[in-house]
C-alpha cells in the first residue's frame, strides 16, 4: 500500500525530498560559515579540525552516551596539548574543545542522575555534596572569580566521571570495559613519549623529564604508576581471566610503561610502583620482593637515575633569592603561607585561589611568582579552611570504606584500590594533584567503576593451577 499526501504524491517521495533540502541547505550552511570559523581560530591545524571533531563527538553524545563517554576517556590522556593548542589559537583564550568535551561530561552525569534512581546512591552522593558545599563558600571568597570558578567545574567533571563509571558499570563485563579503556589511553601518550626520548638521546636520563602528551612531566609520571596498577590487577587477579598471549602482551607493556615511568624523573611517582611491588610481596607472593631488590639493584647501575635518587639536595628551584632542593623549597614555602595565614580563616579559609594569589606577599623568596602550594592539603586548607580540607580527605575515607568488604571476593582488586587511594592522597602531600584534570579523570573512573560493584553479579574467577577452588558466582560487598 502506498500512501499519498493531500498533494497526490507518495509521501516517501515528499519525505526524501524534504531530506535531500535538508542536507543541502546544511551543506550551504557549513560552506558559508567556514570563512567566519576560520578567521576566529586560524589557520592551525588543531584548530582546523576542531569543528569536525566536535561535530562528530555531538553526534555521537546524542546517539550512544555510553560509547561516547568510553571514547573521550580513552583518547582524553592523549589531548592535553592539543586542548591548550585550540584554546590558545582560539579569539579571546575561550575554553575551546576542551570545555565542550567537560560540559558534555557533566552533561551526561546530569542526564543519568535525573533518571537513576538516586537514593541507591546516597552514601557517596553525600560525601561529594559536602566537598562541593565547601567549594560555594570557597567561591564567594576568592579573589579570581574566574580562576576560581574553573577549578570547580574541573572537580564537577571529575564528579562526572566518577558518576557515570558508576552508573555505566552494571556488571565485570563492564568493569573490565574500564579497566581496558585505561589501558588503551596510554598508547598514544607512551607512543609520544617514545618520540621525545628518542629526541633527547642520553639526556632523557638526565637533564630531560619526559612528559608526553600532558602538560607537565610529574602529571605523566603520576598517570604512568596508575596505569602500571591497573595492568597488574589485570596480570594478578583471578577475575580478570586472560590467555597466554594475552599475558605476556600485558607483561610488555608494563615493562614500557615502567621505561618511561623512568623517564619522567619523578621520583615520588618512582616510590609509589615501588611501594606497591613491596607490599603485594609481604601480602601474596613474597617472590615479588626478590624481583624488587633485583630490580632496584640494577636501576642503580644507571647512572642518572643513581644520581637522582641519592644527590637529594641538588639544587632544583633557582631564583634570585633561592636554590633550594625541591622538598626544602617546598617546605620553605608551606611554612611561610602557614605563618602568614590569620587563626580566625583557619575553618574558611581566604577563598579558592587565595593561596597562589598571595603567594608573592607571605614568600619573599619566590620572586613574586604566583606559586601554588606543591601541597593539596596546604593550599586547601588555605583556600577553604579546615571544613574543606576535611570534605576533601572524607570523600576518599568514606568510599575505602563502602568497599571495605572488597576482599570477600577480590582480595587483589582491594589491595589495587587502597594503593590507588593511599598513593593518590600521599603524592598530595608534594604535588599539585587537585589541578591535574587528565589524571584525575582516570582516577575517579576507576574509582566510580569500583564503587558500582557491590550488588553486582561476579564471574567465577578462573583456576590458575589445578585443584584450586573457584565458585559459580560472587556477589560484590553487600
Amino acid at each position: 500500500m502506498t500512501f499519498r499526501t493531500l498533494a497526490g504524491q507518495p509521501a516517501g517521495a515528499v519525505h526524501g525530498r524534504a531530506v535531500t533540502a535538508a542536507i543541502a541547505l546544511s551543506a550551504l550552511a557549513m560552506g558559508a560559515g567556514i570563512p567566519a570559523y576560520l578567521a576566529v581560530v586560524g589557520d592551525g591545524a588543531a584548530a582546523v579540525c576542531a569543528l569536525p571533531v566536535t561535530v562528530a563527538l555531538a553526534a555521537l553524545f546524542f546517539a550512544r552516551k555510553k560509547t561516547f563517554f568510553f571514547l573521550v576517556l580513552a583518547a582524553r590522556s592523549a589531548c592535553d596539548l592539543v586542548f591548550e593548542s585550540v584554546r590558545a589559537s582560539v579569539a579571546g583564550g575561550g575554553p575551546g574543545i576542551g570545555g565542550i568535551v567537560n560540559a558534555s561530561i557533566i552533561g551526561i552525569a546530569l542526564f543519568m542522575i535525573s533518571k537513576d534512581e538516586v537514593v541507591r546512591r546516597k552514601p557517596f552522593l553525600m560525601a561529594w555534596a559536602w566537598f562541593f558545599c565547601t567549594t560555594a563558600y570557597g567561591f564567594l571568597l576568592a579573589p579570581s572569580k574566574g580562576e576560581s570558578l574553573r577549578l570547580i567545574l574541573a572537580w564537577v567533571s571529575n564528579f562526572a566521571v566518577f558518576y557515570c563509571a558508576a552508573t555505566f558499570v552494571t556488571s565485570m563485563k563492564d568493569f573490565r570495559t574500564v579497566l581496558r579503556v585505561i589501558v588503551a589511553s596510554s598508547l598514544i601518550p607512551v607512543a609520544y613519549g617514545m618520540v621525545q626520548v628518542a629526541q633527547a638521546g642520553l639526556g632523557a636520563l638526565s637533564s630531560s623529564r619526559i612528559q608526553g602528551t600532558f602538560t607537565h612531566p610529574n602529571i605523566f609520571a603520576f598517570y604512568l604508576a596508575f596505569v602500571i596498577c591497573i595492568v597488574f590487577y589485570q596480570l594478578k587477579s583471578p577475575l580478570q581471566g586472560g590467555g597466554m598471549v594475552r599475558k605476556t602482551a600485558l607483561v610488555a607493556w608494563m615493562a614500557v610503561l615502567s621505561g618511561m615511568l623512568v623517564c619522567t624523573q619523578t621520583r615520588s611517582a618512582w616510590l609509589v610502583c615501588m611501594a606497591m611491588f613491596l607490599c603485594f610481596g609481604v601480602l601474596f607472593e613474597r617472590r615479588y620482593l626478590l624481583y624488587l631488590l633485583v630490580s632496584c639493584c640494577l636501576v642503580l647501575l644507571v647512572e642518572p637515575i643513581r644520581d637522582r635518587i641519592i644527590d637529594l639536595s641538588a639544587p632544583e628551584v633557582v631564583t634570585s633569592q633561592t636554590k633550594l632542593d625541591s622538598f626544602r623549597w617546598r617546605v620553605e614555602l608551606w611554612t611561610a603561607a602557614l605563618e602568614w595565614m590569620d587563626p580566625k580563616r583557619a575553618l574558611f579559609g581566604y577563598g579558592i585561589g587565595a593561596f597562589s594569589e598571595n603567594a608573592p606577599v607571605f614568600f619573599a623568596r619566590g620572586d613574586g611568582i604566583h606559586w601554588d602550594a606543591h601541597n593539596v592539603y596546604v593550599q586547601w586548607l588555605f583556600d577553604v579552611g579546615l571544613l574543606g580540607l576535611a570534605a576533601y580527605v572524607w570523600i576518599h575515607a568514606r568510599l575505602l570504606y563502602l568497599l571495605r568488604n572488597l576482599a570477600q571476593v577480590d582480595r587483589m582488586l582491594r589491595f589495587i584500590v587502597m594503593v590507588t587511594v593511599v598513593s593518590y592522597l600521599t603524592v598530595s602531600f608534594s604535588d599539585n594533584m587537585i589541578f591535574y584534570l587528565a589524571f584525575n579523570w582516570y582516577y575517579w573512573l576507576f574509582l566510580g567503576a569500583v564503587s558500582s560493584l557491590p550488588g553486582v553479579p561476579v564471574d567465577a574467577p578462573r583456576p590458575e593451577q589445578p585443584g584450586q577452588e573457584s565458585a559459580s558466582a560472587f556477589v560484590v560487598c553487600r
